[in-house]
Parts: structure tokens; C-alpha cells; sequence
């Protein structure tokens, strides 16, 4: 198994595509690093083709162009697509801007790397970076991982598009045969596919997405029918595929994704980052801090309600509905819709830090920032901290005050009150005593049930936050 931290790419190797458009390398012998080969359905393959038009393939070349669908426009071969569109090299003279593969014995992997690529015909203005490394697991077993570094372009010419985009967009993901297909989620899907380096893969790292093909079939991928599938407790990802699907994750932090049809996905114990893709579904979170998938789209407030029950539906541009149950946080495109409100939690903290902590409603591109910090790990107790030597933070609590003083402007600016004297006696006592700082007083008030009954009101039927690029 290889170790995925980053969409970092690894080296390109000195084998390479001479330069042209729609065409293969000649059959490539693998079975320096898959002594058994590796095995796809009933099949074993020793040896496969690297392809211009981003994917390589197994029992011959593919010249095919315009991504109609893998599985549809791939016949009867086995093709692996990080990124299948009309790439054309023909467009630069310049050695690394090419198609290069290369066998790593370190990782024991064969690995393909479309560096600087162009589109049809000839085109060099955009240009695309994306690397495929197949990776031998034993017995005919291999790991696939999907590395975008720079995505510019979807679409050649001859597929419809202008200046690179438009038409039939590029597509990501997996054929065998006329037996199974699998695409990822923003194939075909333009504002998807322009983010794929910096959106998370299935990882959970941004750009990167890892597959498993095992005695032949891929792991935790349905079919076309209606499937059953369950993780294991420690962290999986997990795909429907066809059919109207349930899926169970159980622990860890899993990536689900239902595909076409009306899916049941169930997170369970963990972080996890559940997509419904097409259909009416429903995402269950469960426990942990769960984002649902709408990467793909761009925010609208009249695409979802709050009901009654406490549960989220949210409507999709074709008119599915699906219905969110203990979800923190849906990522859109630009920006995400938060309703984790509760005490500590990032979002509902970052926006009670400002209301309370600089007495203001926050900026957009503040929020954005704090709410990162919090996502990412770093304490409030920490930021506040910080904050608290701001002209910002002096000019609402004041400065050389003394305890009580402070304390009431406090108290003023996050209760609209006076401090009760117990209240009033206690947090003195603290200070006072080095027990907490100001600041950290500050915050603990803020976060208290009474602050945030304050600000419920606002924020606890969803708060959008704009993507500022923290």
C-alpha cells in the first residue's frame, strides 16, 4: 500500500509519448513491478497502454477523444481515466510539457504523469497537470491513486469547446468491459472538474483520490443494481454506484458518495464527507462533524429548508430533493453552509467571537478566516488570546480597567446586562487570580448557554460562509 499525504507529484521517469494527438504507446510490459500482473475481472493483464487523451487501458490502445462516458465510449476495454479528454502535445516543443511513465521501484509502482498537457488542436494557452500511479498490492492486486495538480482546460475543440472549455466536459474514473463503470463525482461536471486540485478526494487529502481493485473487482464499489454496502470501524470510502443504494459507513472518517439513484448513506461515528450525487437521497451523519457534497454547485438560499423535524432538505438544480440529518456543514463551490452552533464548535464560535469578542457582525472575509483557523485545530482560547492585544479588542472592553469595570462592559456587550453578582464575583475571582486571562473569560461567556440563546436566533437555521480562500 502507498502512503498518499499530499497531490505532490512523483518523479515523471524518462519514458515518454513521442508528441501527437488521439494516440498510445505500444503495449507496456509491467511485470517488472506486478511480478503476478494485474488482475481486472477474470482477466490477467501483463502489460497496458499509456494514452495521449488521459487514461491508459488494458488489451489494446484507445484513440477515442470526446468522453461520452466511460463504459460507453471505451468498447469492451479495461481503462483507468484520471482525466479523459482530447489531449493534443503537439502544441510545444518545450521537453517536460509531455506524456512521461515510469516504473518506481521504491514504491513499487508504475506511475503516469501528464505534465503541462494542451487540448485539441494544438493549444497550449491552458494547460493541465495529472498523474496516475498504479501500485502492486500483491497476487494480482493493485492501488490506484489519482494525483491533479493544475487543472485548467476540460474540453478539446473537437468536443464542442472554445478556449478550452465547454462542450463535452472531461471525465474521471474506471471501465471494465461492459461489466462496470465508475466515474468520480465531477466528471463531466466543468466547475467540478476545474477544482479537482484543490477540492478533497476520497483521501480526504485535496486532489488526490485513492481506489482498490482486489481479486479482480473494486473494493466498496456497487454495481448497478441496488446494493448493500458496510465499512469496517476504521476509515473507508465508499461508493453506490447505479441503483438506489444503502450504505453504511460505521466508524472512522469515511468518504461516501450513493452516485445515480435514491441513496440511503449513513456516516456513523467519525468526520465524514457524504455525497448524494444524483437522485433524491438522504445523508446521515451521524456522530463527528459531517460535511454533505455540493462541491459541484455554486450557493443559492432558496435551494434549502429547514423542517420542522430539525432535518435539511436541500434541492438540487434538477429538482432532487435530499433530505440532511445530523450534517454540520454542506461545501459548495464558493463557500459553505454551516449549522454547527453549538458551544466550541468552529463555526457557531468564530461568529459569537465577533458579536461578543469585537461587538460587531462579522465580515465575510473574516469569518472565512477564523472559522478556518477553528476547523483546522487552532483553540479559540488561542485566538482570543491574540486578539485581545487588537486596537479592535481595546476599543470594545477598554483599556487599564479595572476587573469590575471590565467585567461590565463585558457583560454589556455579549449579554445586553449588568453582571449578576455571583457571576460578577466569580469571574473577578478568576481573573484576579490568574486562574484566566481577560481574554479566555471572554470567550468562556460567550460560549455560555445564555450567549448563545442570543444568537440562535441568527445563525441556528444556517449560516452561509463565503469561500475566501483561507
Amino acid at each position: 500500500m502507498v502512503n498518499v499525504t499530499s497531490n505532490a507529484l512523483l518523479p515523471f521517469g524518462a519514458e515518454l509519448l513521442f508528441r501527437n494527438d488521439d494516440r498510445s504507446s505500444a503495449a507496456i510490459d509491467i511485470t517488472s513491478i506486478f511480478q503476478s500482473g494485474i488482475t481486472i475481472g477474470d482477466t490477467n493483464y501483463t502489460s497496458l497502454y499509456v494514452n495521449t487523451n488521459g487514461n491508459v487501458t488494458f488489451g489494446g490502445g484507445l484513440s477515442t477523444f470526446t468522453p461520452t462516458g466511460i463504459g460507453v465510449g471505451t468498447g469492451n476495454l479495461d481503462i483507468i481515466a484520471p482525466f479523459w479528454a482530447d489531449v493534443d502535445t503537439r502544441g510545444t516543443d518545450d521537453a517536460n510539457k509531455n506524456v512521461f511513465w515510469d516504473f518506481n521501484a521504491e514504491r513499487d509502482s508504475f506511475v503516469v504523469t501528464w505534465n503541462d498537457v494542451g487540448y485539441y488542436n494544438s493549444n497550449q494557452d491552458k494547460e493541465n497537470t495529472f498523474q496516475l500511479e498504479l501500485a502492486d498490492t500483491g497476487n494480482g492486486n493493485v492501488q490506484i491513486v489519482f494525483r491533479y495538480e493544475d487543472v485548467q482546460w476540460t474540453t478539446g475543440d473537437a468536443s464542442g469547446g472554445s478556449s478550452g472549455l465547454g462542450g463535452t466536459i472531461a471525465r474521471a474514473g474506471f471501465a471494465f468491459g461492459q461489466d462496470l463503470s465508475f466515474e468520480l463525482p465531477s466528471s463531466g461536471n466543468q466547475n467540478a472538474i476545474l477544482e479537482l486540485e484543490n477540492n478533497p478526494g476520497n483521501s480526504g487529502v485535496d486532489g488526490a483520490w485513492i481506489f482498490d481493485i482486489r481479486d479482480g473487482a473494486l473494493v466498496n464499489v456497487g454495481g448497478a443494481g441496488n446494493d448493500i454496502l458496510v465499512g469496517a470501524e476504521e476509515s473507508d470510502s465508499i461508493f453506490g454506484n447505479d441503483g438506489d443504494d444503502d450504505i453504511d459507513s460505521a466508524g472512522g472518517n469515511d468518504f461516501v458518495y450513493g452516485g445515480n439513484g435514491n441513496d440511503d448513506l449513513v456516516g456513523g461515528v467519525g468526520n465524514d464527507f457524504i455525497s448524494g450525487g444524483l437522485g433524491s437521497d438522504r445523508l446521515d451523519g451521524g456522530e463527528g462533524f459531517d460535511i454533505a457534497d455540493c462541491l459541484a454547485y455554486e450557493f443559492d438560499a432558496g435551494s434549502f429548508t429547514i423542517n420542522d423535524d430539525g432535518t435539511v432538505s436541500l434541492t438540487g438544480e434538477g429538482g432532487d430533493i435530499d433530505t440532511l440529518i445530523s450534517i454540520e456543514a454542506v461545501a459548495f463551490s464558493d463557500g459553505d453552509l454551516r449549522f454547527d452552533v453549538g458551544a466550541l464548535e468552529s463555526f457557531g464560535a468564530a461568529y459569537r467571537f465577533y458579536t461578543s469578542i469585537l461587538n460587531r457582525e462579522p465580515d465575510g472575509a473574516g469569518l472565512d478566516f477564523y472559522v478556518s483557523l477553528l476547523d483546522d485545530g487552532v483553540s479559540l482560547f488561542d485566538i482570543a488570546q491574540d486578539i485581545s492585544t487588537s486596537q479592535e479588542f481595546v476599543e470594545s472592553f477598554g483599556s487599564d480597567l479595572d476587573t469590575e469595570t471590565f467585567l461590565g462592559r463585558v457583560y454589556q456587550n455579549i449579554l445586553n446586562r449588568t453582571p449578576d453578582g455571583a457571576g460578577l464575583e466569580f469571574w473577578r475571582n478568576a481573573i484576579d487570580t490568574d486562574e484566566v486571562s481577560r481574554a479566555e473569560a471572554v470567550v468562556y461567556i460567550s460560549e455560555d448557554d445564555e450567549s448563545r440563546g442570543i444568537t440562535i436566533d441568527v445563525i441556528g437555521n444556517g449560516y452561509f460562509v463565503e469561500d475566501f480562500g483561507f
